[in-house]
């Protein structure tokens, strides 16, 4: 029987330090997995931050795009009865009537002209007079309360 200083116990006390040197490699790799996880964790709120945030942008810009801005412009008034009823369109004169240059004809178009709007479609061709966009029907003119003659008014094409 050998001693306390035997082969015997530099054998155990050999597997002891390797089973301390194998428990703190452990405990090392297990605190680089939980930092790496904190790290990960952190770039995903990250991430998650930056798209809500690059979400909220977008969804702002396009709010603002889908409004539909009025826009200002001179019109005259016309009247299509005067004219033997037939307008360029191809359709009978009725209802409330613009006249416009280049839009499709059954385009329809919101005026406001002081407080008042009103629904027209596009159902012919002009005005050909320079500084003039719209040729308002003498209907479409008393509805909106717009003077004879020229004169600025708003319009937009709803959707």
């Amino acid at each position: 029987m050998t001693g306390i200083w035997g082969p015997e116990n530099d054998q155990h006390r050999d597997a002891w330090r390797v089973s301390q040197e194998w428990a703190r490699e452990q405990r090392r790799y297990s605190e680089d997995r939980r930092r790496a996880h904190r790290f990960h964790l952190l770039l995903r709120g990250m991430a998650v931050v930056c798209a809500a945030v690059l979400i909220l942008v977008i969804a702002v810009k396009n709010a603002d795009a889908r409004k539909v801005r009025w826009h200002t412009s001179h019109a005259s008034v016309f009247d299509a009865i005067d004219l033997g009823g037939d307008v360029a369109c191809g359709s009978f004169y009725g209802g409330l009537i613009v006249a416009h240059k280049y839009l499709p004809c059954g385009t329809r178009v919101r005026f406001l002209y002081r407080g008042r709007k009103r629904t027209a479609r596009v159902a012919d061709r002009g005005p050909f007079i320079a500084g003039r966009t719209w040729d308002l029907d003498v209907r479409l003119q008393r509805a909106l309360g717009f003077p004879f003659g020229v004169g600025p008014i708003q319009w937009r094409i709803p959707k």
